[in-house]
C-alpha cells in the first residue's frame, strides 16, 4: 500500500504522536521494543489536506465526519496497524 510522506506525518499528527509533539514521557523503550503514547485520535482538515485524508480514508486507513461545518479525520484500527509496522513502534492509548 502506498502512503506518502505527508500522509504518515498527518496519521501522526491526528494521533498526537508527530515527532514535535511528543515529549520524553510520551516515548519510551522496554523489552527493545519502542513504545508511543497517544492522547488523541482526531484532525480537522484544511483545504489541503482534504484529498490526502480522502485517499486515507479510501485505503481504509482512516474515517471521516463532518461538524461545525469543518471535516475531521481520525485514523482507523487498520491505520493504527499500519503505523506501527511502517514505523516500528507500538501506539498506547492514554486511558
Amino acid at each position: 500500500m502506498l502512503v506518502s510522506k505527508e500522509q504518515l506525518h498527518n496519521m501522526e499528527h491526528a494521533l498526537g504522536i508527530a515527532d514535535y509533539m511528543l515529549s520524553k514521557r510520551s516515548k519510551y523503550h522496554r523489552h527493545g521494543k519502542c513504545y508511543i503514547k497517544s492522547y488523541r485520535n482526531y484532525f480537522c482538515a484544511g483545504q489541503r489536506d482534504l484529498d490526502s485524508w480522502r485517499d486515507l480514508v479510501d485505503k481504509g486507513l482512516a474515517n471521516t465526519w463532518n461538524k461545525f461545518n469543518s471535516t475531521y479525520f481520525n485514523v482507523s484500527d487498520k491505520g493504527i496497524e499500519y503505523l506501527q509496522e511502517v514505523q516500528n513502534y507500538i501506539i498506547k492509548f492514554e486511558d
